[in-house]
């Protein structure tokens, strides 16, 4: 009886200890809309930012779609045809330290648009015809993956322009 007492003392202890250890903490780029968090739909277009902050290390391919808060902007995004990015790098303290790359993948995960070498200091709009030679439309998922922009913090704000039928 005395060695089971010990036993299930230990085994109480290792459990206590197993659930207080601390773990170590896993970083996630911060994404979220930016003002106007509804995105603005006028017309036939449709228009939302996404603010990317970064953990450190680079962003894996992450559907923007599933981040779309305002469900009229999301219905009218997916069906929409994507024609125009606009690329606003952080600055100050949370400016990216150095060129970045941005690729755009669609639900099947083939590139919709890959930039290399962004500007980290100076806005860029780039165009999304030249990629695939036709203004790519959005069906279901819209992933963004960014390479590593520098330091856990730094900022990268994303503008997606839509044409909407």
């Amino acid at each position: 009886m005395k060695k089971f007492k010990v036993f299930l003392s230990v085994l109480i202890a290792a459990i206590v200890i197993i659930l207080v250890w601390p773990m170590p903490a896993f970083a996630v780029w911060g994404i979220g809309q930016v003002n106007p968090g509804t995105g603005i739909v006028k017309g036939n277009y449709a228009a939302f930012g996404m603010r990317f902050t970064s953990d450190g290390n680079a962003l894996s391919a992450t559907d923007i779609i599933a981040r779309i808060a305002n469900t009229t902007l999301k219905s009218k995004v997916q069906g929409g045809t994507f024609y125009k990015m606009g690329i606003d790098p952080g600055s100050g303290g949370v400016a990216p330290n150095a060129a970045f790359d941005i690729t755009i993948t669609n639900y099947w995960g083939m590139s919709i648009y890959t930039g290399t070498s962004l500007s980290h200091t100076a806005d860029s709009w780039p165009d999304m015809i030249t990629p695939m030679g036709v203004y790519p439309p959005v069906l279901n998922e819209f992933n963004i993956a960014i390479s590593d922009i520098g330091d856990a913090g730094d900022q990268v704000t994303l503008y997606f322009y839509f044409w909407v039928e």
